[in-house]
Parts: C-alpha cells; structure tokens; sequence
C-alpha cells in the first residue's frame, strides 16, 4: 500500500464507529498475491485511528551486458501503519490533518532463480524501512440536491512522507505530493447545473532510492460495498486513454479540464436498485513523469456518461463508461473504453 493524499483515500462518516476496507488480487501467471486491509475507529472521537497492512509486487526487466533478456527482478514489499487524524468540518469548510508511522519489509527474488546470484544487494535481500508521513486538507465545495458534482470552490489536499532504513540516519527517501481542485457551477439548461472542473497534481521525490511516480491510467473513486466497508482507489496522476505508468519519474505533474452536464433523470427502480442522475462529461487530461532529462508529456481527450445507482435506496454507486484518446506524446497511448465504479 502506497500512501496518499486524503483526495485517494477512503473517509469514515462521523456516524460509522467502525469501518475497514479489505481488496485482494491474484495473478495466477506469476502466482503472485496482492491486497490491502485497512481499519479505522472513531471510538475516541477525535482523533480518528487509522491502521492498515498491505502487500505489492514490483517486477523489473534484467538483461545481460548484450541487452539480451535473462529473466526478472521481482520484488515483495509488505507494509503496515498507523496514523491518527484531526477533523474540522463547519457548515461551508472541511479540513483535516494526518500524521502516522509505517514500517516496510521487502524481499527480492529472480526469475528463474539463480539469475539472483548475478546481483550484488548492498542492504541484503530483504531489507526493512521505518517511515513517518503527514497529510492535511481543506475544502469548501458544496454540493447542491440533485447535483451531478460538487461544486463552486477548491479542494487542497498535501502528502509528505519520509522513509529510512534501518539501522541508517540518512533519509532513503522523501516525497511530497500535492494536489488542487477547483468546480464552477454554470447556470445551463437542465436539471442540474452545468460544472467546470479542473485539476493539478504535482509529486516531488528524493534521497538515496527516490520513489518513482507512474502517470497515465484511469482513475475510479472508492465503493462502499456494504456500510462501513469501502474499496477502490484513486490515481493521482491518471491521464485518461494511456496504460499506466506509461510515464514515470521522481517528478510528476498531471492536469485535466472537464464539462461536466445533466442528461436526464431516471428515478426508475427495479428489484433492489433505483437509478438516478445520468450525466456526461468531456474531458481532456495530461501528464508527465521525470527524472533529470527532458520532459515529454502525454495528453488525451475523451467522454465519460456516468450513472447514479442507489442499492437498496440507500447506499450510492456511480458507474462510469467512457472512452478517451491520445492526441499528444509517444509510447503506450492507444485510446481506451473503460468501465468504473
């Protein structure tokens, strides 16, 4: 589990004493497992405790002095943390304000196996990290009825973390992230208003081993399957219609612009599901990821429909489709149609 700013986490209503969020995937290829859990408790009212567990996969390319493929690096990385957050909502802001420890084991393995022996692991294969992080935010959008987004105002949210070694003083590595939103009502026809939506995020790392951010990918919100109990996550740097990570970089950026507007009301219901708002957007994203050489964005344009389904007239989904295009930058952008939750 990577850390993020509260705009890719998972938030806990102030009603809900206990929630937790659990994913699982398995690649039956590689015969690799990946998942996360994550639990939080309002018991003491402020602040929130957050503990989480997770496990991830990395897999790197290793070839000969001839370029000549011999098998790959794979590397597992287990984390767990815990973190404590402050929250002031009033009737027209919200803010809040996280800091927590984590603490990281990694293991390195090759494929085939003995492809090992040809490195040489200056910290040993299986070295282990201690972390600190902190993260806050402010928003004051609202959210009229029958809304198809939030609206009218920004949204700040800043991630820094800090890693090391164990048993070393210097930082192994230290990022910063940051990201800004900002919605404007317009008044069109309709059952909603009409919404201008753009977005910036900008990630900065350094130290020994610098993290490395991946731009490019779709970017689907967290579902709250049942009560209390939410999974998905969010991109922070998606550019819409190319794979992901088809840029990467210990410096990153990423922007979008979008139309978003109501198309019609259903409020149709069948068996235990009641559908909504359908509305559309029209987009554009682009993105860049980097290291010390020159920077080659990406960029693409496309349109979503997005409806609103309530389970059991309760619990709220939006589903997505939509279908975005390359029309800038070279590598991995193909144009996809895409299906979100």
């Amino acid at each position: 589990m990577h850390a993020h700013t509260k705009d890719e986490s998972w938030t806990v209503s102030p009603e809900i004493r206990d929630a937790w969020a659990a994913e699982v995937a398995w690649s039956p290829q590689d015969d690799e497992i990946s998942g996360s859990m994550q639990w939080a408790w309002r018991g003491l009212g402020l602040p929130v405790v957050d503990m989480a567990t997770a496990q991830s996969w990395d897999a790197f390319t290793v070839v000969d002095s001839a370029r000549n493929r011999i098998g790959a690096l794979l590397e597992r990385t287990r984390e767990a943390s815990v973190g404590l957050t402050l929250e002031r909502p009033r009737v027209r802001t919200n803010s809040w304000f996280t800091i927590g420890g984590q603490y990281e084991w990694l293991r390195y393995t090759t494929d085939p196996a003995p492809v090992i022996d040809r490195f040489t692991f200056s910290r040993g294969r299986t070295p282990s990290f201690r972390g600190a992080y902190a993260s806050g935010g402010w928003s004051n959008v609202r959210r009229p009825p029958l809304a198809i987004s939030v609206e009218d105002g920004i949204q700040l949210s800043g991630f820094a973390r800090q890693r090391w070694l164990a048993g070393e003083s210097r930082p192994w590595s230290k990022e910063a992230i940051g990201v800004l939103s900002m919605y404007k009502s317009v008044d069109l026809p309709g059952y909603a208003h009409h919404v201008l939506a753009g977005r910036i995020a900008a990630g900065w790392s350094d130290g020994i081993a610098p993290e490395v951010f991946s731009v490019g990918g779709e970017s689907g919100a967290s579902v709250e399957v049942v009560p209390g109990v939410r999974t998905g996550r969010r991109r922070t740097f998606a550019v819409r219609g190319w794979s992901p990570a088809s840029r990467e970089g210990t410096r990153a950026l990423a922007t979008s612009v979008e139309w978003r507007f109501p198309l019609t009301l259903a409020t149709r219901g069948t068996g235990p599901l009641f559908f909504d708002r359908l509305s559309g957007t029209v987009f554009a994203d682009a993105g860049t990821g980097w290291n010390q050489g020159p920077v080659a964005w990406i960029a693409s344009a496309g349109a979503e429909l997005a409806l609103d389904i309530a389970w059991l007239y309760d619990d709220s989904y939006r589903l997505r489709v939509g279908g975005a295009r390359p029309f800038a930058g070279a590598g991995r952008g193909q144009g996809t149609i895409y299906v979100l939750l």
